[in-house]
């Protein structure tokens, strides 16, 4: 994957979202957006942005998992590098704490599924 996708973190979801419309809009298409939305690599960039090296596209990952509702959903991949952002001094302390949620809140959705699967 290209970094150049890493740009569709610069800017949140309900904006990826309006501009995706405007566009469809502008340019005459029958497009459901939502379909556009979904086959962007939005959850490649988060990951590539989680595990870069780069403080700056990290706070755009974690800004972005933590858009309820609106962002990008959890994956088990993104757990790890969110483990090694909690401790990183690089970033803001508002961004390793973003992370810290994040990871519980995976962790507690994960073991509420596991409850919910019949054995």
């Amino acid at each position: 994957m290209s970094i150049a996708w890493l740009t569709l973190l610069e800017i949140s979801a309900t904006q990826l979202t309006a501009k995706l419309k405007e566009a469809v809009k502008r340019l005459g298409l029958a497009k459901d957006v939502s379909s556009l939305t979904s086959a962007l690599p939005i959850k490649d960039a988060v990951y590539m942005a989680l595990d870069g090296k780069s403080p700056y596209w990290a706070e755009r990952a974690v800004q972005r998992l933590s858009e309820s509702g609106r962002g990008v959903t959890m994956q088990p991949r993104f757990v790890e590098p969110l483990k090694l952002i909690t401790n990183s001094h690089s970033l803001s302390q508002r961004t390793r704490h973003q992370a810290v949620r994040l990871i519980r809140e995976f962790a507690q959705a994960s073991q509420d599924s596991d409850t919910d699967s019949p054995s």
